[in-house]
């Protein structure tokens, strides 16, 4: 009906909803290079709509652009469907569907161009982690930029697929860069129930030479607990973040109930390893201890595994998120050191949101110490509750 009010008109509709439209049918088929992908078939087997479902044009839609999204990201980059049909029959109200994607040829990864900046480009290329000539996969770039910018050498590393320019199905890849500053100079100060008054700093030289060797100097400072440590690090051979660090320190601690000065140096490699950040340290200590009334010189040489793995919402100031590390130690008596002891430890912390703005905490630590003699054990590396 259709009535005025004033200046206005006002229609009123009734509508009788009839029976739903039930799918009778589906085809929907892959031509090209990509009838041999297992990720295009699997979502071609898992399209929404089936037989005997009702046909819901939301899901048609949504269903069609995943899959094509799909063969783009896998480089089907010229994919097109060829037949795109619904075909409503009123009679028995029953569709059916036909869809065919042309994936077409799959493109190949081509030269990766990296410009000429502070790193040399024969140590950047390790953190590719791609071929040329290896099928293309756009998540591979976006691995590429985030193995970039993880380097500590650049604050901002974008990555670019020309398929404009590609010869012969291989894409050139060009990669900017905006390296970060080559020194970092950090100060802080803080308060802590346990420690008092405690006085932080750090100065990095991220890029040292075009080789991508760095320097790192840490300093801590508090009524009880006191430490420098310096590193020299430089890429590793195996590339993708490797590293090998020549590391030293000294420390002093003292609380109520124990006392030690340290001396470290040693060898540390890190790599990442199946998601897993692992470091693996040969270490070599010298400890002046007292714990209780009892107190003693030692002198160890440390192999050390450790693998952590963290992942939060924040950089800064994280609200969601989880830490979890791992590690083994131990020494030998006479290879090195003037005692014999096996440690692992297991710790992890997890955080929450708490309100709008707050987060709660939780942290959690067990660690086990095999040792013949507990006494000749170090303070730096016992177990202390409380």
């Amino acid at each position: 009906s259709l009535t005025q009010e004033g200046d206005n008109w006002i229609a009123d509709f009734a509508i009788t909803q009839g029976p739903p439209v039930v799918i009778k049918d589906v085809q929907l088929e892959l031509a090209g290079e990509g009838q041999a992908d297992a990720l295009l078939n699997q979502t071609q087997r898992d399209y929404p709509l089936s037989v005997g479902k009702t046909f819901d044009h939301t899901l048609y839609e949504s269903g069609k652009r995943r899959l094509i999204n799909l063969a783009s990201e896998r480089g089907y980059l010229d994919a097109a469907y060829t037949t795109h049909t619904v075909a409503i029959n009123n009679s028995d109200n029953t569709a059916q569907i036909r869809l065919q994607l042309d994936t077409g040829r799959r493109y190949l990864f081509g030269q990766v161009n990296i410009p000429d900046t502070v790193i040399n480009r024969d140590i950047l290329e390790r953190y590719v982690p791609f071929k040329n000539g290896a099928p293309y996969d756009a998540n591979q770039l976006i691995v590429l930029g985030q193995n970039l910018r993880d380097s500590n050498y650049f604050e901002e590393a974008i990555v670019h697929a020309s398929q404009g320019e590609s010869v012969d199905y291989h894409i050139p890849i060009t990669v900017t860069l905006t390296p970060r500053p080559k020194n970092s100079l950090r100060v802080g100060a803080g308060y802590g129930t346990d420690s008092g008054p405690r006085l932080v700093g750090s100065w990095d030289n991220r890029y040292i030479n075009r080789r991508g060797h760095r320097l790192n100097t840490d300093l801590r400072l508090s009524t009880t607990a006191s430490d420098i440590t310096g590193s020299y690090a430089m890429p590793d051979f195996r590339g993708n973040g490797a590293e090998l660090d020549l590391i030293s320190s000294l420390s002093t601690e003292k609380t109520d109930t124990s006392i030690s000065d340290a001396f470290r140096m040693g060898v540390r490699q890190g790599r990442v390893f199946k998601g897993w950040n692992e470091t693996a340290s040969l270490i070599y200590q010298f400890e002046s201890f007292k714990v209780a009334d009892e107190g003693d010189d030692t002198r160890l040489l440390t192999p050390e595994l450790s693998y952590w793995k963290s992942s939060s919402d924040s950089t800064f100031y994280a609200r969601s998120g989880y830490r979890l590390n791992f590690s083994v130690k131990g020494a030998a008596k006479g290879a090195i050191s003037d005692m014999t002891f096996l440690q692992t430890s297991i710790s992890g912390k997890y955080i929450r949101p708490a309100g709008e703005r707050g987060r709660l905490i939780t942290r959690g630590e067990l660690g086990a110490s095999y040792v013949p003699e507990f006494a000749e054990l170090p303070a730096s590396i016992r177990f202390f509750a409380g």
